[in-house]
């Protein structure tokens, strides 16, 4: 798995805790797993399994495998795997989810269909790792941005609405959604207490703290959990392939358009 662990990998999974946030997810499974069973043989490896990594993924890899087990959040990795299980016979336990929806099938060489025989609906959702820490394509970052949007002047302005206008009826629909109670209480918290603003220039300090946030912190957090120099298992770089390494922003009065995000962002 080349992707890190997001924030909202930690509700439906038992191997990750919020320090791990960043962090690669191969890696940070087989620790946890060593930790559950010392006796566990495990190798992790943080590569795309895809045409590009063929030199590593190689006849000898696929070969040697007894079966496959697939847990991916896209179709053209599925597909890929699929045919690869076909062309070297090997047995596939296929599952994964994507949103709301799941599956999971069984594919035996000989016995039954392939997973590639049917064919998903086409895919909506770009992953969210892929789009928070590796984004490669434009389509990724228009999703980033409206993800942020959304995080930013969508859902804790609807939170502070509801909060506002009808409490009781607010703290019961916090009970049925346990797994974003607290970050949606403390959004309301940070919008009606901590920082509310009263005045414009409280309104361009957010702005522009946002902006550091967003294109420095983050960007020099990831860069030190995944140094530009850092080599994966097999000596390759890490920062490879799809994978651009991000550059952190400097703020710069005189770029329009950093003007142009604390503007519109106050």
């Amino acid at each position: 798995d080349m992707d890190a662990i997001e924030v909202s990998n930690l509700n439906r999974q038992f191997l990750f805790r919020r320090e791990h946030v960043g962090e690669l997810k191969s890696t940070t499974a087989a620790t946890a797993a060593r930790r559950i069973n010392p006796k566990m043989k495990l190798q992790a490896r943080s590569h795309k399994v895809a045409r590009e990594t063929e030199h590593i993924f190689d006849d000898r890899f696929w070969e040697r495998l007894d079966c496959v087990v697939n847990a991916l959040d896209n179709v053209p990795a599925r597909l890929y795997v699929d045919s690869k299980c076909v062309e070297y016979r090997k047995p596939l336990l296929e599952s994964g989810t994507l949103g709301a929806q799941a599956n999971c099938q069984v594919v035996v060489p000989f016995e039954t269909e392939s997973y590639a025989t049917q064919r998903d609906p086409e895919e909506q959702a770009v992953p969210m790792c892929t789009m928070h820490y590796y984004p490669n394509t434009i389509d990724h970052t228009i999703h980033y941005a409206r993800d942020m949007f959304a995080s930013l002047f969508t859902l804790p302005a609807e939170a502070v609405n509801g909060f506002v206008h009808d409490p009781e009826a607010f703290f019961q629909r916090l009970d049925q959604e346990p797994g974003t109670r607290v970050q949606t209480l403390e959004a309301v918290h940070t919008a009606l207490v901590s920082r509310r603003p009263s005045c414009l220039k409280d309104c361009v300090l957010l702005a522009r703290e946002q902006f550091e946030e967003t294109f420095a912190n983050q960007v020099k957090l990831l860069l030190h959990t995944h140094p530009l120099d850092k080599r994966t298992e097999d000596g390759s770089l890490f920062w490879s392939g799809s994978k651009k390494p991000p550059r952190p922003l400097s703020f710069d009065a005189a770029d329009p358009t950093h003007l142009q995000f604390v503007e519109w962002t106050a």
